[in-house]
């Protein structure tokens, strides 16, 4: 029997995009998302069409943009390239969001030093953890602690919520 071999060229004409590491951010933070074609080698022109376009600050129709997202957003690409061959990928950025909040109980015909703190500190990633301190030296890591303040006078006390978080919330108030 005859033998006989032949030797061709298969081309890939394809793309295919791979997403680079997404991060959390915080609120007003801004992150730079890139993709990559796996198969840049075989073709080039590459077409990025990045959505929601609101959410672009720069970058718009290249491999990365940047954005400044204000919560938990997703972000699609879409590629074209030499060949008219698609690919699209979505990626979600995921927004930490947490705010310092506190009030003290307004206590009435109060006897003593003692003042204790409502927290009204918001998140949308769960239990948080809490750093309060007094500028009379008094510190706490309860969600709600009553200080004991050495006289009568002007204090500033401080919050930061979420310091168990990569994004941290600080408030300082003076109660008099």
């Amino acid at each position: 029997p005859d033998t006989a071999s032949i030797d061709f060229y298969l081309p890939l004409f394809g793309v295919d995009l791979q997403p680079l590491a997404t991060p959390t951010v915080c609120v007003g933070d801004s992150v730079w998302i890139r993709v990559e074609d796996a198969l840049a080698a075989y073709s080039s022109s590459i077409q990025y069409t990045w959505t929601p376009s609101s959410a672009i600050i720069a970058g718009q129709g290249t491999d990365s943009v940047l954005i400044i997202p204000s919560n938990t957003t997703t972000i699609r690409v879409d590629a074209l390239n030499s060949h008219l061959c698609p690919d699209s990928i979505e990626t979600t950025i995921a927004v930490e969001i947490v705010d310092a909040a506190f009030d003290s109980i307004d206590l009435v015909c109060n006897t003593s030093l003692a003042l204790p703190f409502i927290n009204r500190s918001t998140s949308n990633i769960g239990n948080l953890n809490y750093s309060w301190q007094a500028s009379s030296g008094a510190s706490s890591t309860l969600a709600e602690p009553t200080f004991v303040f050495p006289d009568t006078g002007t204090y500033t006390v401080q919050l930061i919520a979420g310091t168990n978080s990569i994004c941290p919330d600080t408030l300082e108030q003076l109660f008099r």
